[in-house]
């Protein structure tokens, strides 16, 4: 799937830019800006149609419906993933009896189905190894059950954590089996991506 291979290359990229210098990058929210931006020129030409209307016609600038990047930032609402990427075969339109039905109060242009999504996080220097594991754990957690939501065949999960020094370059936990290298890019599946100064290694969940 063309997203996913867009989505593999913004995270090459992004981990090729934090090895770079990784004390360019001193808070989270530093690596998940880089990471954003990065996946947003990938996706710049790429376009998911969501049809509205709850609201007249000229609030979406003449048409019933937007044009939008598939890659968000803090998405979709009711989940809100670091890094998601809106399934375009799984769009939900405006539909009146729905809307009705639940009580919505606006379109759903914001809290769509993802097809995939990267969780983040950073271990730097003086932080608390055993409450980033556990907070990294929280994060693998999070994107199986969205996995599970999307009955499995349908959703990509890396739960990424940047490691800021070497003095540290695996976690104090089983991060279960390699990737292999060689293979394509997963296409679904929850996966563990550790990065540190000069490597990076995907791990099967």
């Amino acid at each position: 799937m063309k997203n996913i291979d867009l989505l593999n290359a913004s995270v090459q990229d992004f981990v090729c830019e934090f090895q770079g210098n990784v004390f360019n990058f001193l808070y989270e929210r530093d690596l998940q800006s880089i990471l954003f931006s990065i996946a947003y020129r990938h996706f710049a030409t790429e376009r998911v149609r969501m049809r509205g209307g709850f609201h007249r016609e000229n609030a979406y600038g003449g048409n019933n419906y937007i044009d939008t990047v598939p890659i968000k930032c803090e998405y979709p609402m009711s989940q809100v993933f670091d890094i998601g990427l809106i399934d375009s075969d799984a769009v939900q339109h405006y539909d009146t009896a729905l809307w009705n039905q639940y009580n919505w109060k606006n379109d759903k242009f914001w809290d769509q189905p993802v097809r995939a999504a990267v969780e983040l996080k950073y271990y730097q220097l003086g932080d608390s190894i055993e409450d980033k594991a556990s907070a990294y754990e929280a994060d693998v957690e999070k994107l199986k059950r969205y996995y599970d939501k999307r009955t499995h065949n349908l959703f990509l999960g890396i739960a990424l954590i940047c490691i800021q020094t070497e003095q540290l370059d695996i976690f104090p936990f089983s991060v279960g089996e390699p990737y292999k290298q060689d293979a394509a890019f997963p296409q679904t599946g929850v996966f563990r991506y550790v990065v540190t100064p000069s490597s990076a290694k995907m791990y099967v969940t």
